[in-house]
């Protein structure tokens, strides 16, 4: 296994203080949700680079990740917890 190999996929990505729910909350956490299949051995502490499309220079940078992934809905979408360094 090629730990280095870089891996392009979708996924929706929140950043620090974006407005949920017209408003009314706000996620205060970097996250990214994705397809449960496309990471299903991520872990915690493993990095990730980020680049969105556009570029971002706000949000691409490489992230680390805080927690285990969570499973969300049935279980087919996991969302990570990130943190940026």
């Amino acid at each position: 296994y090629d730990y280095l190999s870089p891996l392009s996929f979708c996924a929706r990505f929140r950043a620090p203080t974006r407005e949920l729910l017209g408003g009314d909350a706000f996620d205060n956490d970097f996250s990214a949700e994705y397809p449960a299949s496309y990471f299903p051995g991520i872990r915690r502490g493993e990095v990730l680079a980020i680049i969105s499309d556009p570029p971002d220079p706000v949000v691409d940078g490489n992230y680390r990740l805080r927690q285990d992934p969570r499973g969300e809905l049935d279980g087919s979408v996991h969302r990570a917890y990130l943190e940026k360094f």
